[in-house]
């Protein structure tokens, strides 16, 4: 006997056709940056306690070497990425669940993501020592500006598409 839309479970109607695929995606690669982030979090733990320690067998004071400008500046950024980790799993929650904050937290990510995007290209572009895109880009190339493009083709995918809007239930615009 062949199987009709109305003779599946309600849960199974409801749930196939809730979620766009892209926000699916998203939320998926959103899961997948905080798991990179806890692992770029584990290494600045361990370069941090091997600073210490490299310290303590050179025989300088502890309390000198924890409030050195090294160990302040990766205990800033163990901070900062657990802030980023954080980030990241709320985006991909909020995807997954389909929250309203969430295309919200989503497209404020994306600006700023384009924004880094053209910062970068100009740094690249007129050869800029910019301290703090240097921290984060040591070496800038086009591959790693190319991998930038992702920000805005998600940033438009997010803002335009009519079936992304209605799952996280954003007014459509009347023409």
């Amino acid at each position: 006997m062949r199987q009709t839309v109305s003779d599946k479970p309600f849960y199974v109607l409801q749930s196939a056709h809730r979620r766009p695929t892209g926000v699916t995606l998203s939320a998926l690669f959103s899961l997948l940056s905080a798991a990179l982030l806890a692992l770029l979090q584990l290494f600045f733990i361990s370069l941090f306690f091997s600073v210490i320690a490299m310290s303590l067998s050179m025989g300088e004071p502890l309390l000198g070497r924890l409030f050195s400008r090294e160990s302040l500046t990766l205990a800033g950024s163990v901070l900062l990425l657990f802030a980023l980790e954080i980030l990241c799993l709320l985006q991909s929650w909020g995807f997954w669940k389909l929250k309203r904050w969430a295309y919200w937290l989503a497209l404020v990510n994306n600006l700023l993501g384009i924004l880094q995007f053209i910062l970068l290209c100009l740094a690249a572009i007129f050869h800029l020592q910019v301290p703090l895109l240097s921290q984060l880009v040591p070496h800038t190339n086009v591959q790693y500006l190319l991998l930038f493009l992702l920000f805005p083709i998600e940033f438009f995918y997010l803002l335009f598409n009519k079936n992304v809007k209605q799952a996280f239930h954003i007014p459509l615009k009347r023409s």
